[in-house]
């Protein structure tokens, strides 16, 4: 099942004194085992997930050294090294600035068209999801209750019965942006 799909917790471990390319060759353990030695397929596709998450320069690096979008990439790239067809990705940019968030979703995205993927992430910012999501299924007691394009779920009358919110819609560089309204 690893060879197919990979899946990056809400938080992942950091582990101790862990270095980017270690990390990143330990989503290989699906193909090689955990204490056999990475062959030449193997070593392959770990560099091409470092290029890909443009990690070169901190391969090096201990985990517990780097920002939070760098150690995000690092697990991206852990995942990529996996070769995998499908990205599970919990609340991929949590704890981030704005920076980070939108760093790490572009790349997401970027790498889901460029190498074909199928990623399905939680996202709790609905704007984020309308801009970088070609797809939105929304969710609430454990049933879907909405499922399409931004387009049509960045409607008032589709969120409010979902996040019990009264919502208000613009459109910012047309993309829909929904906004909760202040009520009295």
């Amino acid at each position: 099942r690893a060879q197919r799909l990979a899946m990056l917790a809400q938080n992942p471990l950091v582990p101790e004194g862990m270095l980017v390319e270690e990390l990143v060759a330990t989503g290989r353990y699906c193909y090689t085992g955990i204490a056999a030695r990475p062959g030449p397929e193997d070593l392959a596709a770990i560099e091409r997930a470092i290029e890909r998450t443009h990690l070169q320069a901190l391969r090096k690096r201990d985990l517990a050294q780097l920002s939070g979008g760098e150690r995000q990439r690092a697990f991206i790239a852990m995942a990529l090294a996996q070769g995998g067809r499908v990205l599970l990705l919990d609340e991929p940019t949590t704890f981030l600035d704005i920076h980070h968030q939108v760093e790490v979703l572009k790349l997401i995205r970027d790498l889901a068209r460029e190498m074909s993927l199928t990623v399905v992430w939680v996202l709790h910012d609905l704007n984020q999801a309308a801009v970088f999501s070609d797809d939105i299924m929304l969710m609430k007691d454990g049933k879907i209750r909405a499922r399409g394009v931004p387009e049509a779920i960045m409607q008032p009358e589709v969120l409010e019965p979902v996040f019990d919110t009264p919502m208000r819609r613009i459109t910012v560089d047309g993309d829909p942006v929904c906004l909760p309204r202040m009520t009295s």
